[in-house]
């Protein structure tokens, strides 16, 4: 006799005091996945059964997109026979909607770039001219949107693997810094300075100067090769040494767009900031600021390193030109000569110039006491006065090639208009340069004007027109605020005096708006 099998019915969980589900979870599905939404996601519908082609969907969160994954289907089978019947109205381009290429103002019909996006337009816009992304009047389409990449610049100096990161200081924290010095000092003047010829500032577009060349030796020695201040350094005058450059790159480091370093060696206490043999600090850079630079040859003549060399050359000549050539104008000879006449190449001579070593002293308490080689390079008479002055020359290369104002035509008639100009594409290098002029004392900048005679021709310039500015006044015009400037410095300063002795190098970031310091530099 076959036995008899039992039938059970399952049990069901009743709810008998209310209605819905019970307060404690039936033990049989407490492990069954469960899709977590919000009370405030909008649930749509799962199918469309009506046509309408509209179907909602709630925003897919991180919790849900996660939680989701229990529920997900998977696809085991071929279902490429499987089609979607799509009962909406297609949509398509009649000769009423104009579709105009680059330059139009209608970029193309609305729904379609809101539907598929900006990929499928550019194919559209490909497919419709034939596989060309020409326009009407010729050009190239572009769409509003588009990004080109970012160009990846290069270092100024490799960073070794034995060098170890020390702190990094961020640009958006050094805007808001500010301190001033308590008290500043001349301590040594050595060299010779000129006398200003008030004349040249006669020139203008329509009749230039052309500019001379000069075979007078410049020196850009670094703080450790200087004599005066390894004498200064025994003195124990300061407890920070450098040159009004390297200094006023580092105030100005806000401003700068390319990469740089400083070597900074502490030693009892002591901070001596150095430039590298082969940096390029002392070479003046040409529009680093603009925003749209064209891209340039990099071996042609409007190169980035070619325009230095050039703006550099410029600037060596143009301030001795400056100088009166007539015996009537005695030089002022200073108590010390140049400390760098043994350096001197046979058949050359030193340019006029002369170096003031002072000292600024900052910080709580006078902690900090900053020693700087700074430069003037000539002065004036004014009211029966000596006025010291600093000569720099900003420099046009090719207004075409640039995308800038052309001198020529504006400079006359809009002065104000090429210096805005200039303003913007060079913030860095007159920032630098009004920080030199207020570290040395000088009373007047000289800032010079001068383009080339052809554009294609760099070897041969013309001086436009020569302006004169007070370097506290033209601080306020290029909106620089000598309170941060300062304030940049005596962070930096007070940040690597906290450390160990040793060698350190600073580094401008080219690709990031950050200074590195690291500590272990040879």
């Amino acid at each position: 006799m076959s036995a008899v099998l039992a039938f059970a019915l399952p049990s069901i969980a009743d709810n008998g005091v209310g209605w819905g589900p019970l307060a404690e979870p039936v033990a049989s599905g407490k492990d069954m996945p469960f899709h977590p939404f919000a009370k405030s996601e909008h649930l749509g519908r799962i199918s469309d059964w009506q046509g309408t082609g509209k179907i909602t969907r709630a925003p897919r969160t991180q919790s849900t997109a996660s939680a989701a994954s229990a529920f997900a289907y998977k696809h085991e089978e071929d279902e490429s026979s499987f089609s979607i019947v799509d009962n909406t109205k297609s949509k398509q381009f009649g000769r009423k909607q104009k579709w105009t290429g680059g330059g139009g103002q209608n970029r193309g019909p609305r729904p379609f770039v809101q539907q598929h996006g900006h990929q499928n337009r550019q194919n559209f816009q490909q497919n419709r001219w034939g596989g060309r992304q020409f326009g009407r009047g010729g050009r190239g389409y572009q769409p509003r949107f588009h990004k080109q990449q970012a160009e990846v610049k290069e270092q100024s100096v490799d960073i070794q693997p034995d060098w170890n990161l020390v702190e990094d200081f961020a640009f958006s924290e050094l805007t808001d810094l500010q301190a001033v010095p308590s008290e500043i000092e001349t301590l040594v003047e050595a060299g010779t300075l000129a006398q200003y010829e008030l004349k040249n500032e006669r020139c203008s577009a329509r009749a230039p100067l052309p500019l001379q060349r000069f075979d007078r030796q410049h020196f850009t020695a670094t703080t450790s090769s200087d004599p005066v201040i390894q004498r200064l350094i025994k003195q124990q005058e300061g407890n920070v040494f450098a040159t009004d450059t390297l200094l006023a790159l580092l105030m100005a480091a806000p401003r700068s767009v390319l990469g740089w370093d400083i070597i900074i060696t502490k030693k009892n206490g002591v901070l001596v900031l150095d430039k590298r043999p082969s940096s390029r600090v002392d070479f003046v850079t040409v529009n680093e600021n603009m925003s749209d630079s064209p891209n340039t040859d990099k071996d042609g003549v409007n190169s980035p390193v070619q325009l230095a060399n050039e703006a550099t050359f410029i600037n060596h000549n143009f301030s001795q030109q400056m100088m009166m050539t007539t015996t009537k104008a005695e030089p002022i000879a200073y108590d010390e000569p140049n400390p760098f006449l043994s350096a001197v190449n046979k058949g050359s001579e030193p340019a006029s110039v002369g170096y003031r070593y002072r000292k600024f002293t900052m910080g709580d308490n006078g902690s900090i006491k900053v020693v700087a080689r700074c430069s003037v390079d000539a002065y004036c008479v004014k009211a029966e006065e000596q006025k010291l002055l600093t000569i720099k020359a900003l420099n046009e290369y090719d207004c075409k090639v640039a995308g800038t104002v052309d001198w020529r035509q504006k400079l006359d008639s809009q002065p104000s208009a090429v210096l805005v100009h200039e303003m913007k594409n060079n913030a860095n290098k007159l920032a630098r340069w009004t920080a030199e002029a207020v570290m040395a004392g000088a009373d007047e900048m000289k800032i010079g004007f001068v383009s080339r005679a052809n554009s294609k021709e760099p070897s041969k310039h013309q001086i436009l027109a020569v302006k004169s500015y007070q370097p506290l006044t033209f601080a306020n015009q290029i909106n620089l605020k000598l309170r941060n400037m300062w304030g940049v410095l005596q962070y930096v300063i007070e940040s690597v005096q906290a450390l160990d002795d040793g060698k350190y190098i600073l580094i401008r970031d080219a690709n990031s708006a950050t200074l590195h310091l690291y500590s272990g530099a040879v």
